[in-house]
């Protein structure tokens, strides 16, 4: 992602720095899927004498095909290189059995009879069903911007951070026993897919001016994340350093109805903790509350006759103040957003275009307003209001075709599209006669060209092949519709009208 000027909200605001030294190492146990194993022993320590990671690079290229002769068939499309694993290699100075227990999680741990951890058996399995996260922190280059004394006797800390949240045990590297000491080596791989979320510490300040975790989770593509910090790193100590489970976020909820489902009742919720486990889900409704687990998508179906509001609340099980509710209405709306585009009414120039975004309520996160020619605005819950809804207006710079996009931020595949010209064109002129449960129309798009016509019934034609000319219409029913004729090559040129069949009656047309 290539980072604009315009998505830093100061562009001189960039932590550079140089750094020098070594500083501690924390090592974290995580599960098999890289979620922090929280009561378990973490490990910090200084006593070692390198630490580097390596990536492995996978650029392969695919092979031609290639005819009988020998000769090129089909050449592959080129791929991008990409990053497979990094080798990780820790060297350390003394023996830890708690870090060695962290590093080769299949070497059972040796007690003496008072019950004190001496040393580990050297199994031969290196084993995937643990593996340990690895953080890091290095020093700035110059001491007095590492450590400079703040108000009183706080100290403020210049470290570079980096973290691999998944690495798992492959190999135990040379022991060597020279005159000056012994150094034992240790490899790991790091790999993808961590559940290690936004982690359990406190690594950087947010946006308070406090100790914070990570601003956003790990990613599924990410292996790590490295960057220049002010949080102090931990004190080393040769002891077992309990992981705590910290206070967690509220659960994201992500609602979605049924494709096809008439009336639409069933409500499937994915429940993300961040990494924190199981919740506790109450739907609102007379059926028990149900536990489900971190990252699961669960299906609820309401009676078909349930109508109105109801409010699903997840809470989380270790924490159950903790909570998260949504309010979704029954029956559920389409997923997808609503977009609706007309002319600026203050803008006289024919450049300036607004857009009515409606979101449905089981949405979260907000939307992504995407106008066609680089401009981007996102929409957040908070700004949508009256029905959830929000009005955005804008010019445009210059002449053109552009396709303007709504996306839903939690779920990129519910999104609407609409297309328009500008400058805006005058709307067509419209003159309707009624005859019995006929509608005759007269268009004037102004030399436009073509237009479409919605008759309110749910039928749509073409207008008449000229400036000028007329189209007829017969509805079945005897009632009030409302007439949209559109120009077919500028969008945003339309003019309503409200006809009444049966009974007589118009009502002028509206551009």
């Amino acid at each position: 992602m290539v980072i604009m000027a315009n998505d830093l909200d100061d562009p001189t605001a960039i932590g550079c720095g140089s750094f020098y030294g070594a500083g501690p190492v924390r090592l974290t146990p995580v599960d098999s899927c890289g979620a922090p194993i929280y009561g378990a022993c973490s490990a910090i320590t200084e006593s070692y004498t390198a630490l580097s990671w390596e990536p492995e690079i996978d650029d392969e290229e695919p092979d031609p095909v290639r005819t009988a002769s020998g000769k090129v068939c089909a050449r592959p499309k080129q791929r991008c290189a990409e990053i497979s694993y990094y080798t990780v290699n820790l060297t350390l100075c003394v023996k830890d059995p708690l870090i060695v227990n962290l590093l080769l999680p299949k070497w059972r741990p040796v007690k003496d009879g008072e019950g004190k951890l001496i040393g580990n058996f050297m199994s031969s399995e290196l084993g995937c069903d643990t593996g340990y996260a690895l953080e890091t922190w290095t020093p700035a280059s110059t001491e007095d911007v590492a450590c400079r004394r703040g108000a009183g006797d706080a100290v403020a800390c210049n470290n570079e951070y980096t973290l691999f949240p998944l690495v798992f045990a492959s190999g135990h590297g040379e022991v060597t026993r020279e005159g000056e000491g012994v150094t034992i080596q240790y490899t790991g791989r790091a790999r993808l897919g961590s559940g290690w979320g936004r982690g359990p510490y406190n690594v950087l300040l947010g946006p308070d001016g406090l100790p914070a975790p990570l601003p956003e989770k790990i990613g599924p593509k990410d292996f790590g994340v490295s960057f220049t910090t002010t949080v102090c790193p931990p004190e080393p100590a040769c002891e077992c350093v309990p992981v705590e489970r910290p206070v967690p976020d509220p659960a994201d909820l992500d609602v979605e109805g049924v494709r096809g489902e008439r009336p639409r009742v069933t409500a499937c919720t994915t429940f993300d903790n961040h990494g924190f486990g199981d919740l506790v889900v109450n739907w609102g409704d007379d059926t028990p509350e149900q536990t489900v687990r971190d990252g699961q998508r669960v299906c609820h179906k309401y009676p078909a006759d349930k109508t109105g509001e109801v409010t699903i609340q997840a809470c989380d099980k270790q924490t159950p103040v903790i909570c998260q509710t949504k309010k979704i209405t029954l029956p559920l709306p389409p997923d997808e957003p609503v977009l609706d585009l007309k002319p600026d009414p203050d803008d006289t120039s024919g450049m300036g275009v607004c857009a009515t975004v409606s979101v449905p309520p089981q949405a979260s996160k907000g939307v992504k307003l995407e106008w066609g020619d680089g401009v981007t605005e996102e929409i957040s819950e908070a700004d949508l209001k009256d029905g959830q809804k929000v009005t955005r207006c804008r010019p445009y710079g210059q002449p053109g075709i552009f396709t303007v996009r709504v996306t839903r931020n939690d779920k990129p595949k519910y999104r609407v599209r609409e297309t328009i010209s500008v400058p805006i064109g005058q709307p067509p002129t419209v003159t309707p006669s009624v005859a019995a449960k006929v509608l005759t129309l007269t268009v004037d798009n102004h030399g436009q060209g073509l237009t479409r016509i919605d008759w309110g019934d749910g039928s749509q034609s073409d207008g008449p092949a000229t400036d000028g000319g007329t189209v007829t219409h017969t509805y079945k029913d005897d009632g009030k519709y409302t007439v949209t004729v559109t120009s077919r090559s500028n969008p945003l040129a339309k003019t309503t009208t409200e006809v009444t069949i049966g009974s007589g009656g118009l009502t002028p047309p509206k551009a």
